[in-house]
């Protein structure tokens, strides 16, 4: 593992950690709604990666959690940013309770890491994909 990109997850960790507690996220669903859990995977033409950073509106959210490994978020804005880190090269799955199952996540693919934590140079070919 390179030395460069374990300390920049481990900062990444520690800094969204700090900042996790100030989410300040509500689990009310409203009249009308249906609330539930979406899956939001990232598709790699690579294969196997290790760490993902994805920024989601916060309006529907009521509570994040990962398949494999940790989840950390912070606030920014209204947005959501939101770092998957796996414990094993995987494909990068986020569950997603929200308010309303209707509404899009409007969710954004901002890096990835491939399974030694070193962040891809681009992100051609990758994407979010969105699963009730």
């Amino acid at each position: 593992m390179r030395r460069t990109g374990r300390r920049f997850l481990e900062f990444t960790a520690i800094l969204l950690t700090a900042l996790q507690l100030r989410c300040g996220l509500s689990d009310t669903a409203g009249p009308g709604r249906a609330p539930g859990t979406l899956t939001l995977l990232v598709a790699s033409p690579r294969g196997a990666e290790g760490a993902a950073l994805i920024e989601i509106d916060r309006d529907n959210v009521t509570a994040l959690s990962g398949s494999t490994g940790t989840v950390l978020a912070s606030l920014n804005g209204n947005r959501l940013r939101v770092a998957l880190l796996l414990a094993r090269p995987g494909i990068p799955q986020l569950s997603v309770s929200v308010r309303d199952t209707m509404q899009p996540l409007n969710a954004v693919l901002l890096e990835v890491a491939d399974s030694f934590n070193v962040l891809r140079p681009s992100l051609q070919g990758y994407s979010l994909v969105e699963s009730k």
